[in-house]
């Protein structure tokens, strides 16, 4: 199985925040724990294309985020 993952894909969020971002790490490190990938099976995650965010995201959410004017309702 391939999986994506890089020890610096991490973003300093609120405590308590529910998109807590250390359950990438402890995902990663359990899976080799167990067996179930191998450090050659990991592949480090690369830029996505904003045409592809376009694919699943409105137009106003990604205009908020480009020009950091994200708020509470974007």
């Amino acid at each position: 199985m391939r999986v994506c993952f890089d020890e610096g894909y991490v973003a300093t969020l609120p405590k308590g925040h529910r998109f807590p971002m250390g359950k990438f790490a402890a995902l990663h490190r359990i899976l080799l724990d167990e067996g179930l990938i191998r450090e050659q099976d990991v592949m480090a995650p690369c830029e996505v294309l904003w045409e592809d965010l376009g694919l699943v995201h409105t137009g106003r959410y990604l205009d908020s985020l480009r020009l950091g004017t994200m708020d509470r309702l974007a």
